[in-house]
């Protein structure tokens, strides 16, 4: 009884919990009655706004007759002179068993109700609930309370509870009456309780499918056990696979024979969604015909070790660690190491590209390995972004490894390839950690001749006084080279790359943009190549 107990209270709670904080979605609270052909309906109901409406449903009105207290037959000339007392509407959900679950004989199952008013809870209310049969009969009457008694879960939360059990099937009517505050009503909620007939014992087998006879496992089958033989109909089985993570998986199937038995097929794929182990087989429904039988629930424990799951050529695990390179001790970051965790089947050559982004800037950087060997298991492959690209995006992180490709080398024999849109973030790195944040182009050229060899540090320093000579003479030109110069140091600094000894390809045509020279002036490449002697 108490596991029972405090799996209703939990089912409670996950229900009920959001009603009162969207009150708009409960009802007005109603009174409503119910009574036979013929019959007379011993009971009241109360007013509170000024005006009232009264729907008799099936029924013809000449044959309804409403007695007010003095004992005057309800008619319009005196509806009027009754005393109203309007107050803050009185709003309510129900609740009897679980939702698209069947209740069977003799099981308990949740009784609560939800009351408030658009300021709130609905505190100190008194509820009640009756258990009617087809015939009209109370079989059984529970008294709801809010006072954080099992199986009540929070004190003064304007969720009213309680538990119930019917030992005989049938068609159920679960009447609530409710009194708070003057406020009165009355509302009845449809309840079902099914026989025994689930037919399952509660034991099941667990099968290991192997098809291809690697020793791997593909598949696993669950069967389950029945405690007779099956009457005629088609059934349809559904189980559910809970981790310890709160991860669920589900699988089920349809049987039309009795003969038949009763299975749920779990695939590799399915079951390497779950999380943390055990893995229990959480529940287990069948329908016949449509109709709901039941469900058992904790069933037991899936005994199965993943390890011994089919294997995919390739998995990307994630980012297994990162580090900031300083390569120079200037406390700036040039390097940002990341670390991804790669299993394959199949040892052999690859070639790994992927970017880095940020979230708010979009792509910050790249990397590419364009060869590389990979042993069959679990493999580290080492991403090395460049610290100035970061610098110049201008980012915060966490940043985030995607578009990340891996495939085999175009001299080898195998096919397989994989790519993933996202693989992980890295640490909590800032922009001012690496070179580059919050730089002009010019700072910018200047840093990356910095750490070029000096052929190369030498021409870029050259054009960049040659660009500076010609700001006040030709703005326009000395803009498109700055930018031009500043474009050629990035790509410099990317592929860690030497000027060659007569410049980069296109430099002549770059500086014949300056003004025509005289014959006595030299031309300003010239002037580069006899102030460096090159």
């Amino acid at each position: 009884m108490k596991q029972s107990v405090k799996r209703i209270s939990l089912l409670i709670a996950t229900i009920l919990s959001g009603s009162l904080a969207h009150a708009t979605n409960m009802l007005p609270m109603p009174q409503t009655f119910l009574t036979k052909t013929n019959g007379v309906l011993p009971d009241s109901f109360h007013v509170e706004s000024p005006k009232a409406s009264i729907l008799a449903t099936n029924t013809q009105s000449a044959k309804l007759t409403i007695t007010l207290p003095n004992g005057d037959a309800m008619a319009t000339g005196n509806a009027a002179i009754l005393p109203v007392t309007e107050q803050p509407g009185l709003q309510f959900f129900p609740f009897a068993g679980v939702p698209g679950e069947v209740i069977e004989a003799h099981e308990y199952f949740a009784v609560a109700m939800a009351l408030g008013t658009d300021g709130g809870a609905a505190l100190a209310a008194t509820v009640s609930a009756d258990l009617i049969d087809s015939a009209g009969n109370v079989v059984s009457t529970v008294t709801l309370n809010d006072e954080g008694v099992s199986p009540d879960k929070e004190a003064d939360d304007g969720i009213y509870t309680s538990v119930a059990s019917i030992s005989q099937a049938g068609d159920y009517l679960a009447r609530f009456r409710v009194s708070w505050n003057g406020h009165q009503g009355v509302v009845y909620q449809p309840l079902v309780i099914a026989s025994t007939g689930l037919g399952l014992t509660g034991n099941f087998t667990t099968s290991a499918i192997d098809s291809n006879n690697n020793g791997l496992i593909e598949a696993v089958e669950l069967t389950f056990e029945e405690s007779g033989v099956r009457e005629a109909g088609a059934y349809n089985l559904n189980v559910t696979i809970t981790d310890s993570d709160g991860g669920r998986i589900s699988s089920g199937g349809l049987f039309s024979g009795p003969s038949a038995s009763l299975s749920a097929i779990f695939g590799i794929e399915d079951l390497n969604k779950l999380g943390a182990r055990p893995w229990i087989v959480s529940k287990a429904s069948m329908m016949r015909d449509f109709d709901l039988l039941g469900s058992l629930h904790d069933i037991g424990t899936l005994d199965i070790d993943p390890d011994t799951f089919e294997r995919p050529p390739m998995v990307i695990h994630g980012i297994s660690g990162n580090e900031g390179i300083d390569d120079d001790g200037d406390g700036l970051y040039e390097r940002l190491n990341v670390n991804i965790e790669v299993i394959t089947q199949a040892a052999g050559d690859y070639a790994v590209s992927s970017d880095l982004r940020s979230s708010n800037q979009g792509r910050v950087s790249d990397d590419s390995i364009p060869n590389l060997h990979l042993t069959k298991g679990r493999n580290t492959i080492t991403l090395s972004f460049l610290g100035g690209d970061i610098g110049r995006a201008g980012a915060n992180g966490p940043y985030q490894v995607s578009n990340f490709l891996i495939y085999p080398n175009f001299d080898s024999q195998m096919t397989l390839a994989k790519w993933t849109e996202l693989v992980g973030d890295t640490s909590n790195y800032t922009c001012n950690q690496f070179p580059g944040c919050d730089s002009d182009r010019e700072s910018e050229i200047q840093r990356i001749a910095g750490i070029m060899c000096r052929t190369s540090a030498d021409q870029i320093k050259a054009r960049l006084n040659q660009i500076k000579a010609l700001e006040n003479q030709q703005p326009e030109v000395a803009e498109r080279q700055l930018q031009a110069l500043y474009n050629e140091a990035v790509i410099l600094e990317k592929s860690g790359a030497c000027l060659p000894s007569k410049g980069m390809s296109g430099d002549r045509a770059q500086f014949q943009e300056t003004k025509p020279s005289t014959a006595s002036e030299p031309k300003p490449y010239q002037r580069i190549g006899n102030e460096h002697g090159l």
